[in-house]
């Protein structure tokens, strides 16, 4: 908390602790407030660390505030949109590309499964998206790439195209720690 309000947050919102397996990399996140801006929505982050949670030798760097055995860097703010499906508010890091009603209704395809699958992608990876936890969606052309977090850990890529209001995932890859 000393961290934090040093590096500049007025009011810690939250705090999250983080075990990155499958190292033994230990960090703590500190994030401010939420303030909204239309469908913008951005919060200060902090990132604390401690000696001997992440690499053996790791050190504070140069420009890092250090209180004891902990130190952080610099505040930076996370920018998310708010998506709205069904009533419900899902916060997504970027819309590229296409409209927020256009994300609006992908995510609702997902959700309600309403989208076919190419041959070449594993059906049962499917089960591990986390269609609750929309992370990007964006548009080049004919190109639909859009990300999800997984169930558990990691998140996947899926490229997808869709025609007279048909989705159908064309590719997928899933990245896990």
């Amino acid at each position: 908390m000393k961290l934090a309000k040093k590096r500049g947050i007025k009011k810690v919102g939250k705090i999250v602790t983080h075990y990155m397996l499958p190292s033994s990399a230990k960090a703590i996140r500190v994030e401010g407030f939420a303030e909204k801006k239309g469908r913008e929505v951005s919060r200060e982050i902090l990132s604390v660390t401690r000696k001997g949670w992440t690499f053996p030798n790791a050190k504070p760097g140069k420009n890092d505030l250090v209180l004891g055995d902990f130190w952080a860097g610099n505040v930076y703010v996370r920018k998310q949109v708010e998506l709205n499906v069904s009533g419900k508010i899902y916060l997504c890091s970027s819309v590229i590309g296409m409209s927020f009603e256009e994300a609006e209704f992908l995510l609702s395809m997902f959700q309600n499964k309403k989208f076919k699958v190419n041959p070449s992608v594993r059906q049962n990876s499917l089960e591990q998206v986390d269609w609750a936890q929309p992370t990007r969606f964006s548009r080049k052309g004919d190109l639909i790439s859009v990300g999800f977090l997984a169930k558990d850990e990691g998140f996947f890529d899926l490229q997808i195209k869709e025609e007279n209001g048909i989705l159908t995932i064309l590719q997928m890859m899933q990245a896990m720690p």
